[in-house]
């Protein structure tokens, strides 16, 4: 991949996520107790892949050695997660209005653009939502 003009990536694919929820009460930081977490993964080919968890401290990006399916079965007991496809076109439009939290920068990632959406629940809900039709 390479910029495009103002910064802008230009994806040629359209990509799976895998995005987990981590309800507010599992969460063990102070903000975690109150908001919730939320994170995803990638898979960069077909036996490996990335996950890019927001966090205080920064974004981690942690390569795996196993596929998203794999990493689904043990995410399950723990968190809710969803499987939301990314279109090229939804990641050409820049998100003007993105907070620096793991909501704005998975919204990010997922070409969502929703500026009422600002916790983890409410992600949730519109992901849920829209995959339910």
């Amino acid at each position: 991949m390479k910029p495009i003009e103002s910064g802008v990536l230009k994806f040629r694919y359209d990509y799976n996520y895998l995005v987990a929820f981590k309800d507010r009460k599992k969460c063990g930081s102070k903000i975690g107790k109150i908001f919730g977490h939320c994170f995803l993964y990638r898979n960069i080919t077909a036996t490996t892949s990335v996950r890019i968890d927001p966090s205080l401290g920064g974004t981690l990006i942690i390569p795996y050695k196993c596929n998203v399916k794999e990493i689904m079965n043990d995410l399950a007991k723990d968190y809710n997660i969803y499987i939301w496809t990314v279109k090229h076109e939804d990641v050409q439009k820049p998100n003007i209005l993105m907070f620096g939290s793991c909501v704005g920068i998975i919204k990010n990632l997922l070409g969502i653009r929703k500026p009422w959406i600002l916790i983890p629940r409410q992600l949730e809900k519109y992901i849920k939502g829209v995959l339910n039709g």
